[in-house]
């Protein structure tokens, strides 16, 4: 099984902060609402590095540990916690049975970089998003806090209302050039199922390029479980990597959750994405 170091995870978060940072900052000193071309594409594929890479959750997983040989069989047995997935601040644990168990974890590896910090809605920065999740297996947390965005706590600018409704454009523009880039990629090396990239390849020279990949990142963000609903710790890997440098990320993602049941359903997260119930339907 392929194996990831932590200093990739950390590479790519660097990468994607910088990238979105310098986009964002180069696009307010030039007084324009929207980026050129060339540093656009920079964010996007920094996005793109950070929403479908599945290396931030590699330390729940065990690596896979032989047993020695009974003699019953020439080959090795592989640890059943080898491909057992638990949530973050968690870890695979074996029960009396042999069986796979997810338990909080007795601790959390301090690298000592800042790009590991992590901000909490209740502007509480700690040391990581592992530690952060730990925090709350053991519940010494709050059940209503969550994990807001990377980096240490700061004051943020307020979003103004012409941000607010930019937003959602530069959003959707990112999910269509990451699709229509990862269907060009096999897709065991990270790329689009056979499925998605036929149907990249349909609507990239549709008028409303938009509307499937924005269905698709809907699709993509709903893992665990797979429910047909984003919760706020799904929307963790997207939401938390634009704040720093979307700072209305936060605002954009809270209003799109009408009901206000901490939770964004299909139609909610459509219409949040300007999408009109006619191009859904088509």
């Amino acid at each position: 099984m392929p194996t990831f170091s932590f200093s990739l995870v950390r590479a790519l978060k660097l990468s994607v902060l910088l990238c979105l940072a310098a986009v964002i900052a180069d696009a307010k000193k030039k007084g324009k609402k929207r980026t050129n071309p060339v540093d656009e594409e920079l964010a996007r594929q920094a996005l793109d590095q950070l929403t479908f890479t599945r290396e931030e959750q590699i330390y729940n997983i065990a690596l896979d540990v032989p047993r020695e040989s009974n003699g019953a069989a020439e080959n090795q047995v592989t640890n059943v916690c080898s491909f057992y997935q638990c949530s973050q601040g968690k870890v695979c644990s074996i029960t009396p049975d042999n069986e796979p168990s997810c338990v909080c974890a007795e601790s959390c590896y301090d690298t000592g970089e800042e790009d590991e910090r992590v901000c909490s809605t209740m502007n509480v920065t700690y040391v990581s998003k592992c530690e952060f999740y730990r925090q709350k297996c053991i519940q010494a947390v709050s059940e209503i806090e969550d994990l807001h965005y990377f980096g240490r706590c700061r004051a943020l600018p307020p979003c103004a209302i012409s941000e607010l409704q930019e937003f959602p454009h530069r959003l959707r523009d990112w999910f269509a050039d990451v699709m229509f880039s990862l269907a060009n990629v096999e897709e065991h090396l990270g790329g689009l199922s056979e499925a998605d990239r036929d149907l990249a390849m349909r609507s990239v020279q549709t008028e409303q390029r938009y509307v499937v990949p924005v269905q698709w990142k809907f699709r993509s963000l709903d893992r665990y479980p797979k429910d047909n609903f984003l919760s706020q710790e799904e929307l963790v890997p997207l939401r938390a990597a634009l704040i720093p440098s979307e700072h209305c990320a936060s605002v954009f993602f809270a209003m799109c959750d009408r009901n206000r049941d901490l939770l964004l359903d299909a139609s909610e997260w459509n219409s949040c994405m300007g999408l009109s119930p006619d191009e859904v339907e088509g």
